[in-house]
């Protein structure tokens, strides 16, 4: 019989999220999912107006040691890509990069 149990990872510490009972002489056997890193833009939202000069805003949840980049694309001109400077990440994994779009105004 299996039963799955959810529970957090992190740092080499398993904690179940929920009650885990294991009947004496019953085998516990781990199976850990890998957590995906994701980041996500708050600021600008689609459709807002922008200038040449932007701050990128953002949240993370990166689980190893990669790091963020912000790039700009500009749809016209086709596969073009622009990378801006390296977004400052607070311990939250709140973030934020000074970004420029185009020829200052």
């Amino acid at each position: 019989m299996t039963k799955t149990v959810k529970a957090k990872y992190s740092k080499g510490v398993i904690e179940p999220l929920e009650p885990l009972w294991i009947e004496e002489g019953r085998e516990l056997v781990v199976t850990i999912e890998e957590e995906r890193n994701k980041v996500t833009i708050t600021s600008p939202k689609e459709g807002d107006q922008i200038g040449s000069r932007i701050v990128v805003k953002g949240t993370s949840a990166i689980h190893d040691k990669s790091h963020i980049w912000v790039l700009v694309h500009l749809k016209p001109l086709g596969n073009q890509w622009w990378p801006q400077t390296r977004p400052v990440v607070d311990e939250n994994g709140t973030w934020q990069a000074l970004s420029y779009i185009g020829i200052p105004d």
